[in-house]
């Protein structure tokens, strides 16, 4: 006997500004196309504001971007091709860069994350050093992202 599967969703919509967030406060859930749930939320009321500390982001950490528009992403505009290094022994080599796409559209903060090439790793970064993108956007608003790149070394 086989398993059945049900087809569950759920639909949120009109949306209220609540601080500085939007909360959806109609709902409206279905299973195998059936109504099963309708809610409207009827008064958002704040509590007391907690403490500001709770809310204080960890070193290191990076904020989210929740963008309620379009995000177009950004696109590389600029490629500087590496200079292949005097490895002749070696035909074919990749290096893997993770960097930060700045709202200027510049590599920053390239680091190197895959397996050490001493003699690839240096010229791949100096190459990504000088890329240059159109930067993601949200809502055409400019955004700093993560990205990963490979950056391949062929010989033919």
């Amino acid at each position: 006997m086989g398993t059945r599967i049900s087809d569950k969703n759920c639909i949120f919509f009109d949306y209220q500004t609540f601080g500085n967030r939007l909360v959806a406060r109609s709902y409206r859930c279905y299973e195998d196309g059936h109504p099963r749930l309708e809610a409207k939320i009827v008064e958002i009321v704040a509590e007391p504001a907690p403490d500001p500390a709770l809310f204080v982001p960890l070193d290191g950490a990076n904020e989210s971007v929740n963008c309620l528009g379009s995000v177009k992403p950004g696109m590389l505009v600029d490629r500087v091709t590496p200079k292949r290094p005097l490895a002749e022994s070696i035909r074919n080599a990749s290096v893997v860069i993770s960097a930060v796409i700045g709202t200027d559209g510049k590599v920053h903060d390239p680091k190197i994350t895959s397996p050490p090439n001493p003699d690839f790793d240096q010229s791949a970064l100096e190459a990504v050093q000088q890329w240059r993108y159109k930067p993601f956007t949200c809502d055409g608003v400019p955004v700093e992202i993560e990205t990963e790149v490979e950056v391949d070394f062929r010989r033919n």
